[in-house]
């Protein structure tokens, strides 16, 4: 099915995973074929995720997920089922969390369900509470880095009554894998010169106007996430490698919080 051969299956998790090798414009790719079977309903419901290694050098155009999907669509077609609903897009499928349980970290309307599910699984494991449903009197930003094989950070800096903070933590996992146990939590003061400092990068970037996403990704490289959080509006405009796509003022702000941190990251791992 679409060059995939199977990998495994899983009566009991109701899993089916398949495999397909390198190509010219890809690494290694992994199929997810996960269903619900309603014995009584005489139905079953599926749901394709597809993942791939990946790097700064570039991405896919088309939705691999949906492909397998079509050629499952047909086969089924071909054998006589009845197919009810046809391709359910990542919009069909929204909730607060995941098939496993994980509660979700961003807003469902704004982001899909891998990504969500992939950025929440990072978050909860650095102990990090979600920001767009937070009830707060304090203004906070967060940058959430994750990098494909270096360890998953969070920096959060929030402004309240108690005074100006940026909390560090990081994870001795991989970004793009296993985040692993927290391996630092730390908390510093910081000054308002600080704070109005990092205000002024946000405003010269925009922070509050750009798009939440953008279709640039690649193979490989990380995701960064800005977060706001007021009293009364919250946004995060994610971006793939800013300091290799191009994209300096927003690449500006999450160096000047590894910079407050005390962090001390090689240049040619800060991607």
């Amino acid at each position: 099915m679409n060059d995939y051969r199977l990998k495994s299956t899983d009566s009991v998790n109701r899993v089916i995973l398949g495999y397909r090798g390198l190509r010219a414009d890809e690494w290694k790719s992994l199929v997810g074929i996960y269903y619900i079977a309603d014995r009584q309903l005489n139905n079953t419901q599926i749901l394709i995720q597809v993942r791939i290694t990946q790097d700064i050098t570039g991405g896919w155009n088309n939705n691999r997920a949906q492909e397998v999907g079509a050629t499952m669509d047909a086969r089924f077609k071909q054998a006589g089922y009845t197919i009810q609903g046809g391709l359910m897009s990542s919009a069909a499928r929204r909730n607060s969390h995941d098939d496993t349980g994980l509660v979700f970290h961003f807003p469902t309307a704004d982001l899909d369900t891998f990504s969500n599910s992939w950025y929440s699984r990072m978050l909860t494991a650095l102990g990090e509470p979600a920001l767009f449903d937070l009830k707060t009197e304090s203004e906070i930003y967060r940058f959430t880095w994750l990098r494909t094989f270096h360890n998953p950070i969070a920096f959060r800096i929030e402004k309240g009554d108690s005074g100006i903070t940026l909390t560090t933590k990081l994870c001795a996992g991989a970004g793009g894998y296993n985040p692993g146990p927290i391996a630092l939590d730390r908390t510093i003061a910081l000054t308002s010169d600080q704070w109005e400092t990092f205000l002024e990068k946000l405003k010269i970037l925009n922070f509050w106007s750009i798009p939440s996403t953008e279709k640039r990704s690649g193979r490989d490289g990380a995701v960064w996430i800005l977060e706001g959080r007021t009293q009364s509006a919250y946004h995060f405009p994610s971006r793939w490698s800013p300091p290799y796509t191009g994209d300096a003022r927003y690449a500006e702000c999450g160096k000047y919080l590894l910079a407050l941190s005390g962090l001390k990251i090689k240049n040619k791992l800060i991607y």
